[in-house]
């Protein structure tokens, strides 16, 4: 993290003209960009409690926002990000789990749906004059916008960093649970902070002259690497605006901006997949999907769009920091390494190691099929507040006479000859929705209590765009299609929520009695 920070720092002062952010159609300076995080990192210091370490951020597409996480970062605090489209029920739960005292926001109106009312302060500093009092849940509300956007001097001495405790976490993300609640995954300095070095030192030839897309909301991790890396080398982060259709305003930045370092979804790709003939995108230099499995047809197809770019596949989950394996694909070989059309996760990069585990969790030999299982820096000390969970997902093994500890990611994969993973699919009932893991069991959990206990099941099925939609069966209910969807959306993000359901008299069963799922997702409509 110090390294990060370092570097930042040293950004500021050689580049204070250059730009760091462009959003809206608007460019920020790397000056600009280091004058509001000293503005809100005196706003915290001033405002938080004694021993607050984990802080709020409710996340928009504006300097602030991208300000208040590094100004947290510069003081050795956390930040957890609130996205305001989701329900409120699933910002409450998060705030509630991790206890949460202190929210920073651009848009104190955003406060309004995203909390109950209560007991507690807003305070408006944007504007110096006419402070507001209102009643909020019992949490310190900071708004952190400027009011008119005037861009301000650098603070006399810079900024530094007044805290690195390496283990300290830097953020806590909430990915989809089994049980039902979101599980709170925190990443510490040290994790972050050995993704950068490792990322950086993997041969990428990136300076202050790059351009990078950042597509993804803040509450994915993949997100993180969208702002560091670029802030790191001294270039240009380009926002995509969650009001915005993400593809086509991707495709606009990375056109008429010239970018030369994208990292996005291969859904993404999915969607622009009837413009091809006519991108050509000469400036691209990188292009890295993840998140989600990469199509080798759809990489295939791609690769006529970015004729100088180097295409890249990339691997990790949350747990590990982002990512943990890169493949180069190249069109140019004879034959692409993919198994079952997907395209191989490559190979380790850093310091971590990855091991091919069996049912009892000993290593199993190349072509061998198990799960993926990742040890090094960049893995989480285990899930927030939950002992069983981080038991059940993390366990130690010796390798080569060392023990380690080693993370289950879950995926099914197996290491060929030449030392490359190839992806195969999940073990368990989790899937990839925009990058987003997503656990059908939540899902079908509300729609179980909404529906006082009928039998539910979540389908997922690949479109003909390779894009994963769900769809909800229900069992023999008087609810509606319309009522039960309703529901749903005012307690899951909105990649959660089913495209369809679907209201079966019964279900197909299978000879043991059992929910014939292979049954019921042969019902899926067509269109």
């Amino acid at each position: 993290m110090l390294y990060m920070l370092d570097n930042l720092v040293r950004n500021f002062e050689k580049f204070p003209h250059r730009n760091a952010f462009y959003i809206r159609d608007r460019f920020h300076t790397y000056a600009a960009f280091a004058s509001r995080i000293a503005s809100i990192r005196q706003q915290v210091t001033n405002s938080a409690g004694a021993g607050e370490q984990y802080f709020g951020i409710i996340t928009y597409d504006d300097l602030e926002t991208y300000a208040s996480i590094y100004a947290l970062w510069f003081l050795g605090k956390a930040y957890v990000p609130l996205n305001p489209d989701n329900p409120r029920k699933r910002n409450m739960e998060i705030i509630s789990q991790v206890g949460i005292r202190t929210i920073l926001t651009s848009q104190v109106h955003a406060v309004v749906s995203l909390l109950p009312a209560a007991e507690a302060n807003i305070v408006d500093t944007s504007s110096g004059a006419g402070q507001e009092a209102a009643s909020y849940a019992g949490i310190n509300i900071q708004v952190t916008s400027t009011g008119a956007g005037q861009e301000v001097a650098m603070p006399a001495g810079g900024l530094k960093p007044l805290k690195n405790i390496s283990d300290d976490a830097c953020y806590v993300l909430f990915t989809s649970g089994s049980t039902g609640r979101p599980k709170g995954v925190p990443i510490s300095r040290r994790n972050l902070d050995t993704f950068v070095r490792a990322f950086l030192g993997a041969g990428y030839a990136l300076d202050e002259n790059d351009r990078f897309l950042q597509i993804y909301d803040l509450s994915f991790d993949a997100s993180v690497h969208c702002f560091t890396v670029p802030l790191t080398v001294g270039g240009c982060v380009y926002t995509v605006p969650r009001d915005q259709i993400k593809y086509l305003y991707a495709y606009k930045l990375m056109k008429e901006q010239q970018l030369t370092f994208v990292k996005m979804p291969p859904s993404t790709l999915s969607y622009l997949q009837p413009y091809f003939s006519s991108i050509n995108l000469e400036h691209l230099r990188y292009c890295l999907l993840g998140g989600e499995a990469f199509s080798s047809q759809l990489a295939e197809r791609w690769a006529a769009c970015v004729p100088n770019a180097q295409i890249q596949n990339v691997y990790g989950p949350t747990e590990f920091t982002i990512n943990s394996h890169i493949y180069n694909w190249d069109s140019t070989r004879n034959k692409d390494k993919s198994s079952n059309g997907i395209v191989s996760i490559g190979k380790c990069f850093g310091d971590t190691v990855a091991m091919v585990a069996g049912k009892d969790l000993e290593p199993l030999g190349d072509v061998e099929k198990g799960e993926l299982c990742l040890s090094g820096n960049q893995q989480t000390r285990g899930y927030w507040k939950d002992d069983d969970q981080t038991s059940a997902a993390f366990f130690e093994r010796e390798v080569e006479g060392e023990v380690r500890r080693f993370y289950r990611t879950g995926d099914l994969v197996y290491r060929d000859g030449d030392g490359d993973y190839m992806y195969i699919g999940r073990l368990d009932s989790q899937v990839q929705i925009q990058g987003y893991r997503v656990e059908l069991s939540e899902i079908e959990k509300h729609a179980i209590e909404f529906l006082e206990g009928a039998n539910v099941a979540v389908i997922p099925r690949v479109n003909e765009n390779h894009v994963t939609e769900l769809f909800l069966f229900v069992e023999n209910t008087s609810r509606s299609a319309d009522e039960i969807s309703q529901h749903l959306e005012k307690s899951l993000p909105a990649y959660m929520v089913p495209r369809k359901v679907i209201n079966l008299e019964t279900f197909p069963k299978s000879a043991g009695g059992k929910i014939n799922r292979t049954a019921l997702k042969k019902q899926i409509p067509l269109h």
